[in-house]
């Protein structure tokens, strides 16, 4: 009988422990929209063009030039309120600047909907230096970013595309 016992005891432990693991790995599955929505309100001057599933362009409106973009990553929402931002500063290299010498300012806010602000000056190969404003946020489960050339968009314009992130 105890025997029996025992085998039952092992049993409900091994399944235990499975159901722990299966569950555990499910709560960190968060799905990622397939498709962008790049219905936002750019501050005035500027218009959105280029729109496909994934992005769009954000242009000046007088002189037609890009000056930047919205695009949908494969960030999760967690990375949105990590101090480190390890896994944003992965994605900026591997999507943007790739070995380039970075140095960032980086700022976390928003509670409802957080944001990551970061203004990075990116070191190209010749040594010269360009400034970029990066912005993460969250829209309908999905992780954006909203990337501006500081060299054509100055910082009260900046300022004014925060406001299309929906930051309280």
């Amino acid at each position: 009988m105890l025997d029996v016992h025992r085998y039952h005891v092992k049993e409900m432990t091994i399944f235990l422990l499975l159901s722990v693991f299966v569950l555990c790995g499910c709560f960190d599955q968060t799905v990622v929209p397939d498709k962008g929505d790049f219905t936002f309100k750019v501050p005035k001057g500027y218009i959105i063009s280029d729109i496909t599933d994934s992005n769009c362009s954000i242009y000046e409106a007088e002189k037609s030039k890009m000056v930047g973009g919205i695009e949908i990553t494969k960030l999760k929402l967690k990375d949105l309120k990590d101090e480190n931002s390890s896994n944003i500063f992965r994605y900026l290299r591997q999507r943007f600047y790739g070995n380039k010498r970075m140095e960032q300012v980086t700022s976390l806010w928003g509670d409802k909907h957080p944001i990551v602000d970061i203004h990075l000056c990116v070191q190209d190969d010749e040594n010269s230096r360009h400034e970029y404003y990066h912005i993460f946020f969250e829209k309908d489960l999905g992780v954006y970013h909203l990337w501006l050339d500081g060299g054509l968009v100055d910082q009260i314009s900046e300022t004014e595309f925060i406001g299309i992130t929906g930051v309280d």
